[in-house]
């Protein structure tokens, strides 16, 4: 079941980064049912706070505005703030075709039209794709009136880049798993090329299977050489773990090695369960 009222559901936070980093980046990702806020260096290795909130609604103003109230947000003056868009309301548009005209007809013809969307889109130019994605405005207003230099991008975005950098490595059928609450995102490669980017939400381990069975199936993929690399809110104890390593052979935990965590801390979680959030830091 979903969370009735927000509940911070990570945590982490370095007094030696605190101390050391003197020009700081602001991160805030926002999803469906969660936001989250990372404070680092900038760029994105030393992590100083971060806090990931878990809502069990839409994320309203009003979590905004108390995120904003975070001493170490309200005490701080940031060189860089980036706003994360990590919603359902994004589509990959191909650069050949791609028309900015077109852009709102788009997300509203997928997402629906019940939104007044605001409209923004990435150049992915490493995978010759626009990501094209709508806010809802009174969450960019709040931010911009807060951070007048607030710079947008969409966690796919951060994503892609973060995974073309690692093309080098022979990984001919990869699938990338970025687990939260209820919900995970999918990205999967084919020879080098991007299959598909989709969220996808679940309430049982056998939900997941069911969605990742069907994308194999789809994609051609095979179970016997495909990687699969998993982060976010998942235990290694879990029956979603155990049934990840029922079918399929290679799973593995993804975890930035460049990144600096400070495991010693004592709200500190495994590494992979930073993993999804300390991208965007990284990659924007």
């Amino acid at each position: 079941m979903p969370y009735t009222q927000t509940q911070q559901v990570l945590s982490l936070r370095s007094s030696t980064a605190a101390q050391t980093v003197v020009d700081k980046k602001l991160c805030i990702e926002i999803g469906s049912h969660f936001y989250t806020y990372t404070i680092s260096d900038q760029s994105g290795t030393q992590i100083i706070d971060m806090g990931c909130f878990e809502t069990g609604k839409l994320v309203s103003t009003a979590d905004l505005s108390s995120l904003f109230e975070i001493d170490a947000i309200n005490s701080t003056s940031f060189v860089d703030v980036v706003l994360v868009h990590n919603c359902h309301e994004m589509v990959l548009v191909p650069s050949s075709v791609y028309q900015p005209e077109v852009n709102a007809s788009i997300i509203q013809t997928i997402h629906g039209d019940l939104e007044n969307w605001k409209v923004m889109e990435d150049d992915v130019h490493q995978w010759e794709l626009y990501n094209v994605y709508g806010w809802r405005p009174e969450l960019i207003n709040i931010v911009a009136e807060r951070f007048p230099q607030v710079r947008h991008v969409q966690f796919v975005t951060g994503v892609l880049r973060s995974l073309f950098k690692s093309l080098s490595i022979e990984k001919e059928q990869l699938i990338k798993l970025y687990f939260y609450q209820k919900e995970m995102m999918v990205v999967i490669l084919k020879d080098s090329q991007l299959q598909i980017a989709q969220s996808f939400q679940f309430e049982t381990p056998q939900d997941v299977i069911y969605h990742l069975l069907n994308l194999v199936d789809r994609l051609k993929l095979d179970l016997a050489t495909v990687i699969m690399e998993v982060s976010g809110l998942v235990d290694v104890n879990s029956e979603t773990w155990k049934e990840l390593n029922k079918f399929f052979i290679d799973v593995q935990l993804d975890e930035f090695s460049t990144v600096a965590v400070d495991t010693s801390a004592e709200e500190s979680m495994p590494a992979h369960y930073y993993t999804p959030f300390l991208i965007s830091p990284r990659c924007v």
